[in-house]
């Protein structure tokens, strides 16, 4: 998991700036870039993590996956209605915005903590 960790911030600096380069090409592709590439990494880094030990993640990351949870599992009982999925699909672009931002910050610090000589990750 420690790999993760490291490769986590690298890898979501490297979809926002290939969505800001593919902006030169299609300017609606840095939407997709950005809500779908940084959002899909992150979900898949929440579903990774979320089976690491708790003593590796980091304590706002608990707090996210269970955010998250919660907007999954809003989105799901939504789904059966339909009018009201489109207008939380709308205020999802906002809310999706500030929970990226919240989760690059939680990999920043689990990319320091990674790269540190801290005795966390010397069970790997």
């Amino acid at each position: 998991m420690k790999t993760l960790h490291k490769l986590d911030l690298p890898v979501q600096i490297t979809i926002l700036i290939g969505s800001l380069l593919s902006m030169l090409i299609e300017p609606r592709f840095v939407f997709f870039g950005f809500y779908f590439g940084i959002g899909g990494w992150q979900a898949l880094m929440a579903l990774a993590f979320a089976f690491d030990d708790e003593e590796f993640r980091d304590n706002a990351r608990i707090k996210y996956e269970r955010l998250l949870l919660i907007v999954v599992g809003i989105a799901v009982l939504l789904a059966f209605i339909p009018e009201t999925l489109i207008m939380y699909g709308f205020i999802m672009i906002f809310i999706g915005f500030i929970m990226a931002f919240w989760n690059m910050r939680i990999a920043y610090s689990e990319y320091k903590l990674a790269n540190s000589e801290h005795q966390v990750w010397d069970i790997d």
